[in-house]
């Protein structure tokens, strides 16, 4: 009898069930692995993140986990609870996720009400060594973004969103927009993705929080930081295109200081690829240099001070003019000389736990002078911007407020053959935004900003987000909003055609958009091996008082004017993305209606490819070995005439071998050499003056780079 009570108590289990739950949005986590400390017993949770586990004695521990969260190691001492609820937190470290700067919130950034795409370190790591020359290859892999060349004399690169011109999508550096009006987009893609952190893209309307420009949507390129341990980063890059990229990020954190400091070089020979003896790749020579000091006291204090300065010299044309460095012999030449200065500031200070009042500032002086046969163009800008915001973080609502001003001026130079006068403008915005959690599920986003501009009035910009989650992998997200965009002469890409442009007329308005994005997102974990990410959007960007230049009156003067035709944009969005063990692939889809709707028929938006599809696979073994390949299909794409033009792939290859601290790299773009000359003439002489073909397609043809990135 005492032998069998003995074994009785010997052997008795008890049950306890356990839910493991996100511990922001309290939902039930399914997949998660509860174990028992130093033994393989366990269970995983069902779709509900419920389980049961039966254990033979007390006291003991459990141990909780989950890809994404952090793991967590529970201790229990008697039977006493049957029933536990463990909460987790994100792992922000293991997943790979950032801040994000540009929605000015805390919130995760899946969770928010406006989408946010993010390109992280590990994006930029790997594309400092594949294209260190600039950024534009990366985002030209996103369905969503096309990335085109201006004309086919400077190859200045120039960024379409939603299928809308390239003067609809903003660019910022670390949250400042500070390349509008006359510096434009000029030089943006070629900052090299060594001195940055990660890139931000928002797709669709974001002028409530950033103001005039945002109307396609918005990209911000984010600084690197400095860390605790030392840096030291050196890339050197050579291309069959005779190009050479030098690059250097350094940095440490001392304590409460600590400071960054970026430097490169890119020197391109001019190349004529076609042998028409005009080049299709210009004469380059870009220099960039951008230290940045940090001082963070740990507890409510942090800011950063910094200064860029870039400086580039292009030579263009006929290939030999662009040898000689003369126009006198072979006729056509252009010279683009630019500089770059900038200066910003970023201070953030926490009064509290739940409150963070921020300002920064940025001034930035761009000078570009311009020859030609056909024009002298000498110009300086002074852009300046400063903001300041208060941010408020309750249970249920997230609010942010503040207000901005930007003052723009343009100063023509000595011998400048361009008619419109100088000028200046400022703009006064104050805006607001609350984010209100209404459930667990459920979160509503309100905002509306009102800009005052000292040229095109008082604008009334309001925004409305919905953001739902059924449950833990499925999100859902609808967002309104209102934009707009001041009439800018210099949104005209070839700069000969500026002599030509005469001052803003009194009756041009500023262009108004309505932008309107749905966003449905599915997350999941199969097996516990393959992860799984689907990403569905539906977009709509209507756009009233768009400009144009108008025909050449008696004197060839042209006035920029606003068309009575409304530009309509309709689209969709889709991408995949797949990540088994050492493979990853992604692929995209973007599909894309851009018309001027006029009578008796509409207009398509010249050189805006309707269908885009994208795919990269990549495979690596960790410290050794990496290696990808990505294509691009581009179709349905028109010419300013309506003639349609040839569709077309664009693929390219990589291999890297790491060995140490040193990555060698092989990398080969436009793999099948598609070019837009095998299709027809880039250059046409016409009494003698050679008329440039306006582009749609590759001209570099196949480009074999090889690369070496050395960190100490």
């Amino acid at each position: 009898l005492l032998l069998l009570l003995f074994c009785q108590v010997a052997y008795a289990q008890s049950t306890i069930n356990i839910t493991v739950s996100d511990s922001l949005w309290k939902f039930g986590i399914s997949g998660a692995t509860i174990t028992i400390s130093d033994t393989k017993n366990g269970v995983a949770t069902d779709s509900l993140g419920k389980a049961s586990l039966e254990i033979a004695s007390f006291p003991v521990e459990l141990e909780i986990r989950m890809m994404g969260y952090n793991s967590k190691i529970i201790q229990l001492k008697d039977s006493s609870k049957t029933t536990i609820n463990v909460p987790l937190s994100d792992d922000v470290k293991n997943l790979g996720e950032v801040t994000v700067t540009t929605t000015r919130t805390k919130a995760r950034i899946e969770d928010l009400p406006m989408k946010v795409e993010v390109l992280g370190q590990e994006e930029m790591d790997e594309e400092s060594t594949i294209v260190p020359g600039g950024i534009g290859s990366i985002l030209g892999d996103l369905s969503v973004i096309t990335v085109q060349k201006t004309n086919a004399v400077n190859a200045n690169d120039a960024i379409r969103m939603q299928g809308i011109d390239s003067k609809y999508t903003l660019l910022l550096r670390d949250g400042i927009p500070m390349y509008e009006g006359f510096s434009g987009s000029l030089g943006v893609l070629a900052i090299p993705p060594l001195d940055l952190k990660q890139v931000e893209i928002i797709k669709g309307s974001s002028s409530t929080l950033y103001g005039g420009g945002a109307i396609g949507g918005l990209i911000n390129f984010i600084s690197k930081e400095p860390v605790d341990s030392p840096t030291i980063t050196l890339t050197y890059n050579h291309s069959d295109l005779n190009e050479n990229n030098l690059n250097m990020f350094g940095g440490k954190m001392f304590d409460n200081r600590g400071f960054t400091i970026f430097t490169g070089a890119n020197l391109k020979k001019a190349k004529d690829i076609n042998k028409d003896d005009y080049a299709e790749v210009p004469e380059d020579k870009n220099f960039t240099i951008h230290p940045r000091f940090f001082f963070n006291n740990k507890k409510d204090i942090k800011s950063d001070i910094g200064l860029s300065f870039n400086r580039d010299e292009k030579r263009s044309g006929n290939i030999f003019a662009i040898r000689e460095d003369s126009r006198t012999a072979h006729h056509f030449l252009q010279k683009e000389n630019s500089m770059r200065i900038t200066g910003d500031m970023h201070f953030e200070y926490k009064p509290a736990k739940n409150k963070t009042i921020s300002v920064k500032a940025a001034a930035s002086h761009f000078q570009r002078k311009y020859e030609s046969q056909a024009a002298v163009f000498n110009g300086n800008q002074l852009l300046t911007y400063t903001e300041a915001n208060y941010l408020l973080e309750k249970e249920k609502n997230t609010l942010i407020c503040g207000l901005n001003y930007n003052y723009d001026q343009f100063k023509k130079g000595e011998n400048d053959s361009i008619f419109f006068p100088n000028y200046y403008y400022n703009t006064v915005g104050v805006f607001i935004q609350d984010i209100y959690k209404i459930t667990d599920k459920l979160s509503i986003e309100t905002g509306i900003r009102v800009d005052k501009h000292s040229r095109f009035g008082y604008l009334l910009l309001p925004s409305e987000g919905i953001f739902y989650k059924p449950s833990d992998k499925i999100s859902v997200r609808l967002h309104y909003g209102r934009g707009y965009k001041t009439p800018n002469n210099f949104a005209v890409a070839n700069p000969d055609e500026l002599k030509n442009i005469s001052i803003i007329g009194r009756g041009t308005k500023s262009e108004l958009s309505n932008g309107l994005n749905m966003d449905i997102s599915y997350h999941a974990l199969i097996a516990n091996k393959i992860s799984v990410q689907l990403d569905q959007a539906f977009y709509y960007t209507g756009i009233e008082n768009s400009t144009y230049l108008g025909e050449k009156n008696y004197f060839g003067i042209q006035h920029l004017l606003n068309s009575e035709h409304e530009v309509q944009s309709l689209g969709t969005d889709t991408y995949v993305r797949l990540s088994l063990d050492e493979w990853e692939l992604y692929l995209g889809y973007n599909h894309t209606e851009a018309k001027e709707i006029a009578y008796p028929h509409d207009f398509n938006i010249a050189y805006n490819p309707n269908d885009k599809f994208a795919t990269t696979l990549a495979y690596e073994i960790e410290k050794k070995w990496r290696m990808g390949i990505e294509a691009s299909y581009n179709a349905n794409q028109y010419k300013s005439s309506g003639e349609k033009v040839p569709n077309y792939w664009f693929m390219a290859a990589m291999i890297e071998r790491k060995i140490k601290n040193i990555s060698i790299i092989l990398n080969c773009e436009n793999l099948t050499d598609f070019r837009q000359s095998r299709k027809e003439d880039l250059v046409t002489l016409i009494n003698g003056e050679p008329i440039y073909t306006d582009l749609w397609g590759p001209t570099e043809g196949r480009i074999i780079n090889l690369s070496i990135k050395a960190t100490l």
